[in-house]
């Protein structure tokens, strides 16, 4: 199988866009409605991301109210370094900004990030997350 991320323009856009847009859901929330990230995650992770996260953000959840804490990600830049026909790995490059709502300052953050991504019918869903 050859890796399409450089000779097929369209596939490489709409993997980015979607890998993209799952990362920037999957790691924002707000202390006052977790649960709705936590619901958006299982439509777009599966595999061992969907087990960490659950991990992960059983602690988040535990904590965020009580530090009134609203993380907002967003993509500063990605690119898809693996694109197969049903299997892709982009690079991400996050800015993460962190607000307490208890008067301690915001905080801004920069994360990178290894994402496997797998055609799940017509949509990618993420795998495997790999920080850098």
């Amino acid at each position: 199988m050859t890796n399409r991320a450089v000779t097929d323009a369209t596939a490489t856009q709409a993997v980015l866009v979607e890998v993209s847009r799952s990362v920037e859901t999957i790691f924002s929330y707000t202390y006052q409605d977790a649960a709705a990230t936590e619901r958006a995650a299982r439509d777009l992770l599966a595999g061992a991301a969907a087990a960490e996260y659950e991990r992960l953000f059983g602690q988040v959840t535990q904590h965020a109210p009580e530090q009134r804490l609203t993380l907002t990600t967003r993509v500063a830049a990605a690119g898809v370094t693996m694109l197969r026909e049903d299997r892709a790995t982009v690079l991400v490059f996050l800015d993460q900004s962190y607000t307490y709502g208890d008067g301690r300052p915001s905080r801004t953050a920069a994360a990178q990030l290894s994402v496997t991504a797998r055609r799940d019918g017509a949509h990618w869903k993420i795998t495997d997350i790999e920080s850098r």
